[in-house]
């Protein structure tokens, strides 16, 4: 089997438009939630039940009001903040994609352009003005990007100027291309040159770790020397703000200020806070990274996955889903490179926010590690970053792949007091940053559908590795 290593990161996310910019202000304790109010007032939107009623003996479906539904969440968002994607490519190549797709593609976009550029030298190589030289790199390199929604903004967008507009001419040729779930994949590719190959995997929140381990899996089976894999999402529109808050999925305005409202483990939880952005990761294989110099951040030493098969919207709460996507996790880093429970120095969860996720999760993991439950340090990075969905799921892989690369861990926001009576019971992180040596880390990911999975990666310097 091919060893795999990350050699770049990239991000877009509600603490910095660049991975830099976003690691900075995680380790300083900063949160990157605001309100909605820059993009809408969700307490001001109209928002209906369809309700089956019976008129003269005919049964017909009504829309009745459900403005209050809204009213009881907390107006608190995760945003991207002052985007430019001319801030992170050459402008005429900027005009193009901000013209065509949807923003979740601008953001990965960004993300994929600093995967590549954080490598030293490696982009300038990559662009080089040798056609030759650059069509060596391209053919060889995939691209798998992870969504829950796909363009969803362009969706809404369309479907306004359609219902209220009454005229096709005046309907975008672009719509169908910007809201494609694999939209945010094929634009990297074809802004990268890249003709290796990938997908663009659809799987909710899950869906940035499903995009990391496709491109994990194709390189280490060879079919690529080289990926860049990731997650993306931009879900704050008021028809998907309104969908999750009439299931009652988002935080209550319980708090002094929006800062407050995403609290994972915490005993005040009320529900996940709605975030955006994108994480994109450049995964290279040994023999290139031997061939090429290049440095590189940690390995990936396996992944593992399961369905709940219980629920499309509630997880399991027996917690079988989850504690399968670790044991898998665990299970496939022993099978390839030979490390155990008693390795693993930090856990970055899913760790949502809400009642029944938190609760079943940290139950689910002191199952799974057992006697060195109590040894891992719990990293739950949504306190700080919102729920980016999809995007999520992959800026977590490249929070987790930092910690064990420059020995830090970063603080949990708001959890304040573990809510202990309902099973949050394990080392979770301080409200501060700490050094700690970490040698080995696994991240988790959860979604609608009852999806599950788990990555593991190492440090270069650890457990023997040359």
């Amino acid at each position: 089997m091919v060893r795999v290593f990350v050699a770049g990161m990239g991000a877009v996310s509600p603490l910095g438009n660049t991975w830099e910019d976003t690691k900075q202000a995680l380790y300083a304790g900063k949160s990157g939630i605001t309100t909605f109010n820059d993009r809408f007032d969700p307490h001001s939107l109209d928002v209906y039940n369809e309700r089956e009623i019976e008129l003269d003996g005919i049964k017909v479906v009504v829309l009745v009001p459900a403005k209050a539904s809204l009213e009881h969440i907390a107006n608190a968002a995760g945003l991207v903040k002052n985007f430019q994607l001319d801030d992170h490519i050459d402008q005429p190549a900027a005009r193009k994609w901000k013209i065509y797709f949807d923003i979740s593609a601008q953001y990965t976009l960004a993300a994929a352009v600093e995967a590549m550029g954080s490598v030293p030298g490696f982009l300038e190589k990559y662009l080089c003005l040798n056609p030759k030289e650059r069509e060596h790199y391209a053919d060889d390199l995939g691209v798998y990007i992870g969504t829950g929604q796909g363009g969803i903004s362009t969706w809404e967008k369309g479907y306004l100027r359609f219902m209220h507009k009454g005229n096709v001419l005046r309907l975008d040729p672009k719509y169908i291309p910007g809201l494609m779930a694999n939209s945010p994949t094929c634009v990297v590719a074809d802004a990268l040159g890249a003709r290796g190959g990938g997908d663009g995997a659809v799987g909710a929140c899950a869906g940035g770790l499903i995009g990391l381990k496709n491109g994990y899996l194709a390189v280490k089976h060879g079919y690529q020397p080289w990926a860049l894999g990731g997650g993306v999402e931009a879900p704050i529109t008021p028809n998907t703000v309104a969908h999750f808050a009439m299931m009652q999925a988002l935080a209550k305005p319980n708090y002094d200020s929006p800062e407050e409202a995403s609290r994972p483990y915490d005993k005040g939880r009320s529900g996940f806070v709605i975030a955006e952005g994108a994480a994109v990761v450049l995964f290279v294989s040994e023999e290139k990274v031997k061939e090429l110099g290049l440095p590189v951040l940690a390995e990936v030493i396996g992944f593992g996955s399961s369905f709940d098969a219980y629920s499309q919207f509630s997880p399991d709460p027996k917690g079988k889903g989850m504690e399968l996507a670790l044991e898998r996790t665990i299970y496939n880093a022993r099978r390839f490179i030979g490390i155990g429970k008693e390795d693993i120095g930090i856990i970055n969860p899913h760790g949502t926010s809400t009642e029944l996720n938190d609760k079943y999760e940290s139950q689910a993991i002191r199952r799974v590690m057992g006697v060195y439950a109590d040894n891992v340090v719990i990293t739950p990075t949504k306190g700080a970053t919102g729920h980016m969905v999809a995007g999520t799921s992959a800026l977590e892989f490249a929070i987790m792949v930092d910690n064990i690369a420059t020995g830090r861990v970063p603080p949990s926001l708001n959890l304040n007091e573990p809510d202990v009576e309902n099973g949050c019971d394990l080392n979770y992180a301080g409200p501060k940053t700490v050094d700690k040596d970490v040698p080995v880390a696994v991240t988790l990911s959860y979604a609608f559908g009852g999806i599950n999975l788990g990555m593991a990666v190492k440090r270069v310097d650890k457990l023997g590795l040359k």
